[in-house]
């Protein structure tokens, strides 16, 4: 394992999400003024993290939904405590080719890195650095490994004693057929003869069950894809995410789960062993310790440490819904709560807004905990892989505060429109694809809602002041009519307590919200990529989106609640001879063309 030291740094934010556990970040290293050098790192399990120095993370409802006792969050530090909270990492791959010669090998054989420092080929008379090399092996199952650079060299048979490999690249191409592998020992049969890297990522091999991160092999019947170490399929992180909510969210409940763990937890096995509970021991003890309690009555504690110790929620739909009706109703400004919500009054709703939304609501200020919970590769869905191989009370975790706009739909509206026959035909291929735990995805209520989120923050980041990568969406959708949601919260947060500046909260007006609505309507009825865009009726490459790209509805995916999947431009704007298939077709219609 090696620590970082003097090095390029990583967002918190990002180590519990894109760049956490077990996957591939370009590091730099900087030794001299002038001087860095690129590593390919693999970020290191759990098992090696040094809790000690990382800050300490609560959040009860998160903590009972995933069985964990606490969080961690990666902290950014100061160089003098840099190498005690830094997160550890590992070179991988493992294999290295020479910028000079084109030698093939590892540290510490054919080259070496002293320090840390960049590698060297040690081929003698080169001064070559080692540049890590660009496809490595993974599996459904989470497991990764260096590419078989031995075995394509030989053919696809038996390996030489000594084997000497060299990658070089053919004049005139860029791609993978390009790449020649190569054996140049003398006393290999194989030797001098190229084989070209042009098959390499249509090949299956036998996965070693390689869990670099956690330096260590299990077994595995998977077979192995060759990927390119950047490729987006080869890291997929499960982040698992939520909003404090009053009761959690006002400042007694928050200083409570930092300074009153070990109460709680006393608590809770008292509870579970039938024992009475001692308020008065625990509320002295408190109270001599901690002086800020003086502002609190007995049972205003009493009532907290419950709360935080009797938890009822255990499913995180269960604590979406929740979370919904606390933005429906509100909260005011008081003690200090991370959680502000001003619903705007029904009456002030304009009337195509109120045709379209039930309610509106500016969210002053809100802290979202997100989790990494674990990670899969190649697909979406694979198995999870592990974090650490011992079990831990404990997960990385981000806390992030910011604000946003809430915006709640028209029931009646969206099941008319929704129950259409063009409108249920129009989604039917992406049912058929989607598998039995996406079918609510797949609906056009969630799709439709999915899309807009993505139109709102595209242009919202045109209005707001905010880049169009530091928004977000949090969909509360739900299709089925005894638990039916049809919301969406779009927000900005930041790392630091002080939150941001305001500028996003400012657009839940309903004045704005109609002009709003009016420019996306107008700007999603044409795509650079028309027709082509939307006319996509099926599923490209099994990509689960219709009338939807890059230049029209995507967004960076760390913005995205369902990774950029279920989404059709149709069902927002309809198409030529079929204006009833767009939602915003039939509710604003010709209004918007001026």
């Amino acid at each position: 394992m090696a620590s970082a030291k003097h090095t390029s740094q990583i967002p918190s934010h990002q180590l519990v999400g894109y760049h956490g556990v077990g996957s591939i970040y370009e590091l730099r290293t900087h030794w001299k003024e002038k001087q860095a050098t690129l590593h390919s790192v693999m970020v290191a399990g759990l098992d090696y993290w040094n809790t000690d120095a990382l800050q300490e993370l609560h959040d009860p409802v998160l903590e009972n939904i995933l069985g964990v006792r606490k969080f961690y969050m990666p902290s950014l530090p100061e160089d003098a405590e840099y190498s005690k909270s830094a997160i550890p990492v590992v070179r991988f791959p493992r294999w290295l080719v020479c910028n000079r010669c084109h030698r093939l090998g590892k540290v510490p054989h054919e080259f070496n890195d002293i320090g840390f420092s960049g590698p060297l080929c040690n081929a003698a008379g080169c001064k070559g650095h080692g540049v890590p090399v660009r496809l490595v092996v993974a599996c459904r199952a989470g497991h990764v490994d260096d590419f078989p650079w031995v075995y394509w060299a030989h053919g696809g048979n038996g390996a030489c004693n000594n084997p000497a490999l060299r990658l070089t690249v053919q004049s005139g191409t860029t791609s993978l057929a390009g790449l020649m592998v190569s054996c140049l020992n003398p006393d290999c049969s194989d030797y001098n003869k190229e084989y070209s890297l042009g098959r390499a990522l249509h090949q299956r091999f036998l996965c070693t069950g390689n869990r670099p991160w956690l330096n260590d092999h299990e077994g595995c019947s998977e077979k192995g894809h060759a990927l390119f170490r950047h490729s987006s399929t080869l890291y997929f992180p499960e982040v698992v995410s939520a909003v404090s909510i009053p009761p959690y969210s006002q400042e007694l409940y928050q200083r409570l789960q930092k300074v009153a763990a070990r109460d709680i937890s006393r608590i809770q096995s008292a509870h579970k062993r039938g024992r009475e509970i001692d308020w008065e021991e625990i509320l002295d003890s408190l109270r001599d310790d901690i002086r800020w309690l003086a502002n609190y009555t007995d049972e205003q504690i009493i009532q907290a440490l419950k709360s935080l110790a009797f938890i009822t929620e255990n499913r995180l739909e269960d604590h979406m819904a929740n979370e919904r009706l606390a933005l429906l109703n509100g909260y005011p400004e008081t003690d200090r709560s991370v959680f502000v919500a001003t619903p705007i009054p029904s009456e002030a709703l304009t009337p195509n807004v109120a045709r379209i939304f039930h309610s509106l609501v500016g969210v002053d200020r809100l802290r979202v905990v997100q989790v990494l919970n674990g990670f899969s590769r190649i697909t979406h869905y694979g198995d999870r892989a592990a974090l650490s191989k011992n079990d831990f009370d404990w997960k990385p975790a981000v806390e992030l505060h910011g604000e946003g706009i809430y915006l709640e739909f028209n029931r009646d509206s969206l099941l008319q429109w929704a129950a259409q026959t063009n409108v249920r035909a129009r989604v039917k291929p992406l049912e058929d694809l989607a598998g039995d735990h996406q079918q609510e995805k797949a609906h056009p209520v969630s799709v439709f809602l999915h899309t807009l989120a993505h139109l709102l923050i595209k242009q919202l980041s045109l209005d707001s002041g905010y880049g169009m990568g530091a928004l977000r969406e949090r969909l509360y959708v739900n299709p089925r009519e005894e638990s039916w949601m049809a919301g969406i919260l779009i927000y900005v947060a930041a790392t630091t307590a002080t939150g941001t500046l305001g500028g996003l909260v400012r657009q839940a007006n309903p004045g704005r919200l109609e002009e709003l609505l009016y420019s996306i309507y107008e700007e999603a009825q044409w795509c650079s990529s028309d027709p082509l865009c939307l006319e996509t009726d099926k599923p490209v490459d099994d990509v689960l989106n219709l009338a939807a790209c890059h230049a029209c509805c995507l967004i960076s995916e760390t913005s995205c609640d369902w990774r950029n999947q279920f989404l059709d431009r149709a069902l927002v704007v309809g198409l030529p001879g079929q204006e009833s298939l767009g939602f915003l077709s039939g509710m604003l219609g010709e209004q918007t063309i001026k």
